[in-house]
């Protein structure tokens, strides 16, 4: 029996952070300590596996800078700060930072930064006033000392630091620091060794991470949402698209002494015209997701089609795209972070055998020969959910890859080593790995404003009469502008802490082209493009609403002034591919008696998908919401009064007596409850940690 090919792909990837001599976020270092060293070192362990990582060219040339230049990040200055030294707005600073990641993985697990973060959460001016010298340091060890990776901490100085949990010592801070840089100088040598022992491919993302179709033509929105809303200023320089991918075939090039023969376009984004511009910059292969070749074929697509590699024609000759499974690939990121670790190895495993026999029963056998899985995810943030780090996971599921009806391959052996797929594609539509389109970075109203800056600055560099050397420097500033992570955090699609940070950067580079180029700065530039707009994760309810009109009219009750979750909010630097719960709203209607929350999604939901809602306080009972029904299940306790269920294709309202939902005649109650989304096989959890709690 001939084996399916499985093709693991890593991206690894962090946008420029760098502003003056400072990286004002953290994420190369931090991310650098717990996963670009560890996931590699674990894959050393299977030295029979084959698996890709893709490196961002802009992540390696800021682990450059801290190692090379000496260039430190905004944390790791305020962790160089001497406790007893520092200032009130040093402290504010370290307490908004320094709990930043994730609770139930990295602050819980250890006592002594669990009380830290239990003082800090419940009295945040008290914490202020009433930690201790001791208790500053301790905090200033702890974030950094969580962010080191399963295997690095093995290191005996690190261990020891672990064990000793509290009253460290400013020599213990140097400790952590610098075990930081040693993992970050070990990084590149690693996988080095890889690539010549042949157990990794590396293929590399355009230099700055910019969405390559957007940037030859923002009106390329328009293959997938003909009826977004564009930019007021097109932004069209093809050639800048040209120096991404020249520039990240000069830095593949510096460190592995080879060219890459592989390019996973920034978001998986895709165009007719950029795959012409990958093949010209001379790579062999790249990867999109499979909704995006479904879009393309649409009703010509046949059964499985997106496992085999497709010839993709352009002026400069064939290249081969791969396209992402995006359920298995969303199984790794968004799934199996609260299964039992050899569970979640085995349900990866038999889903890829179920393929495999779906494969050979609809093309035969012999279709092994030139079949591949590729699955594509980020090698970085979803580790974060992960007890230790997915250290167990990962090591499961690298055994159990090892399956007599698996093989592992790399992207360039799938094509070296298979038969030349019948696929072929002379254009496809322009999308992205998120929806198969670029929603996530242009349309809103801030996305569009954010573009036409950038052009009017880009098109200045044109018109320029200055000197090359300046035109040049002003051109470097807009390309890292360029980059897809600043259009990522303006709109209503994520949120974070240090969103305004994104913002912040976006905007100086393009006033550093303006001032290099000595042009005034435009006001527009000078002040916040997120200045008109503000999301929250959460809104309370600001006016009465009657929900007994809703249910006889649910198209005349716009919501407007109801609570609300944004739970796409939640999802910050993660993206999941199968989300379609945009927002859930909530009221109290005093007047009937009645509390009623609406589910906003993003399309239907289809058959065999369903929303769970499970209520957890005061009352524990769980509502199941499918295509059909709604189902509510109480357990022993009395069925609640329903008082409407009204789906309409893209809302659903629901409403229950007050009574019910309150423990007593108080005229507030607090609800506490998590949301479930099952899609495609996968559930996606809402939040992602801990749970909701909101005042009716």
């Amino acid at each position: 029996m001939k084996p399916i090919s499985v093709a693991i792909l890593w991206h690894q990837h962090q946008p420029y952070y760098k502003k003056e001599s400072e990286f004002i976020l953290p994420w190369v270092r931090l991310h650098g300590a717990k996963d670009y060293l560890d996931l590699p070192l674990i894959l050393k362990e299977f030295p029979s596996l084959r698996q890709s990582f893709n490196l961002a060219p802009c992540l390696i040339k800021q682990i450059n800078d801290y190692l090379e230049n000496n260039v430190i990040d905004s944390i790791e200055r305020l962790t160089l700060i001497n406790a007893s030294f520092l200032a009130e707005n040093e402290k504010l600073e370290i307490l908004r930072l320094f709990f930043l990641c994730n609770t139930n993985t990295m602050i819980e697990p250890y006592p002594r930064y669990k009380v830290l973060y239990e003082r800090y959460s419940t009295n945040k001016h008290e914490a202020l006033l009433t930690f201790t010298i001791q208790d500053w340091l301790d905090l200033q060890c702890w974030y950094n000392l969580t962010w080191i990776g399963q295997i690095s901490r093995l290191d005996p100085a690190i261990q020891d630091l672990f064990q000793k949990a509290t009253d460290f010592t400013e020599q213990d801070k140097k400790t952590i620091l610098d075990k930081h840089k040693s993992i970050l100088r070990s990084i590149i040598p690693v996988l080095t060794e890889l690539v010549e022992s042949t157990s990794i491919e590396v293929s590399v993302t355009p230099m700055y991470h910019p969405i390559l179709p957007l940037l030859i033509d923002t009106s390329s929105l328009l293959e997938a949402n003909p009826n977004a809303n564009i930019p007021e200023v097109t932004f069209a320089f093809p050639e800048d698209a040209q120096w991404h991918l020249y520039q990240a075939t000069t830095m593949y090039s510096s460190l592995f002494s080879s060219l890459p023969k592989g390019c996973w376009p920034s978001e998986g984004s895709v165009s007719t015209k950029a795959l012409h511009e990958i093949k010209k910059a001379g790579f062999h292969w790249a990867a999109t997701d499979e909704q995006v070749l479904k879009s393309t074929v649409s009703s010509e697509y046949q059964p499985l089609q997106q496992y085999f590699p497709h010839l993709f024609n352009t002026p400069s000759g064939e290249i081969s795209l791969f396209f992402r499974d995006h359920t298995l690939s969303d199984t790794i990121g968004f799934l199996y972070s609260t299964w039992n670790p050899e569970d979640a190895a085995n349900d990866f495993v038999n889903r890829i055998l179920h393929l495999r026999n779906e494969i050979i029963s609809t093309y035969g056998e012999e279709a092994l020969d030139s079949a591949v899985i590729p699955i594509i995810l980020d090698g970085e943030n979803c580790w974060e959910y992960y007890p230790d780090n997915g250290i167990h996971f990962l090591r499961a599921l690298f055994r159990k890859l090892m399956h007599q009806d698996i093989s592992t391959v790399t992207f360039s052996e799938a094509l070296e080593q298979k038969q030349k797929s019948k696929f072929t594609l002379d254009n496809i539509r322009a999308g992205s790995w998120i929806n198969a389109n670029f929603k996530i970075w242009i349309g809103n109203e801030e996305e569009n404003n954010a573009w036409s800056e950038l052009a009017k600055a880009r098109k200045n560099v044109d018109e320029s009469t200055a000197s090359v050397e300046k035109k040049n420097a002003a051109l470097e500033a807009l390309y890292i502008a360029e980059g897809s992570d600043w259009f990522w955090w303006y709109g209503d699609d994520h949120n974070a802490e240090n969103r305004d940070d994104f913002d912040d950067l976006f905007r100086f580079y393009i006033a550093k082209s303006y001032s290099i180029l000595e042009l005034p700065v435009p006001k527009e530039v000078q002040t916040s493009l997120r200045k008109n707009r503000s999301f929250y994760s959460e809104n309370a309810q600001k006016e009465y609403i009657n929900l007994v009109e809703s249910k006889s009219n649910p198209k005349s009750v716009t919501w407007k002034d109801s609570g609300f979750i944004r739970t796409t909010l939640s999802s910050g630097s993660i993206h999941s591919n199968i989300e379609i719960l945009d927002v859930f709203r909530y009221a109290s209607d005093t007047l009937n008696s009645l509390i009623g929350f609406r589910l906003e999604t993003s399309r239907s939901i289809a058959e065999n998908e369903y929303i769970d809602i499970a209520f957890l306080t005061p009352k524990q009972f769980n509502v199941r919401i499918s295509k059909h029904f709604c189902e509510i299940n109480c357990g022993s306790s009395s069925i609640p009064i329903q008082i409407f269920y009204t789906y309409i294709s893209d809302f659903i309202e629901l409403g229950f007596d007050s009574q019910f939902l309150k423990p007593s005649k108080d005229e507030t109650s607090l609800l506490q409850f998590t949301i479930s989304v099952f899609v495609n096989g996968t559930t996606t959890v809402y939040p992602r940690q801990n749970s909701y709690v909101i005042n009716v």
